[in-house]
């Protein structure tokens, strides 16, 4: 079990990247189904992601991130899944993983700003209290901060070599 050494206020929010549709930066043209009707030599072009495409998650993580740097975030330099803004006390972390974010500070005001931000700008569930994030199931004690428990057994992970 960790222990974290601050009272952070742990949140998540999870979105389906299909659901949101993000645009595609690139063309992309479908073979028509059967039974649809087109002119001779037409073909249906996507203006949009579509759950299934294997571009579809890397459109929806471009999206994501424009929209956090615009808000403020930047991505850590060797782990672009995570976005920070401010420093110290006032810092404000996102973990992001394909369509779920955990976001974490030490005020419930910042937290409440940055979650009201990705909320109205996509249709996101907003999962309140995160009780766990990629298999790590976590805790909140008000008096001594965050506690997080592994949900798997530590036996069980090989070194490679």
């Amino acid at each position: 079990m960790m222990k974290s050494s601050h009272r952070s206020y742990p949140e998540t929010l999870s979105e389906p990247y299909w659901r949101s549709q993000p645009d595609l930066h690139h063309s992309i043209y479908l073979k028509l189904p059967e039974g649809a009707e087109v002119p001779a030599g037409n073909v249906y072009k996507l203006v949009k992601s579509l759950y299934g495409l294997k571009q579809s998650g890397g459109e929806w993580h471009k999206e994501l991130d424009a929209h956090l740097w615009r808000l403020g975030f930047f991505p850590l330099l060797k782990i672009h899944c995570v976005y920070l803004r401010g420093a110290g006390e006032t810092q404000v972390t996102i973990m992001v993983y394909i369509d779920n974010m955990l976001i974490i500070s030490l005020f419930r005001n910042q937290i409440d700003q940055v979650k009201r931000a990705i909320i109205d700008k996509w249709k996101i569930t907003d999962n309140g209290p995160a009780k766990e994030f990629l298999k790590i199931k976590i805790t909140r004690d008000g008096q001594n901060g965050c506690q997080q428990s592994r949900a798997w057994n530590p036996k069980t992970i090989v070194k490679a070599n």
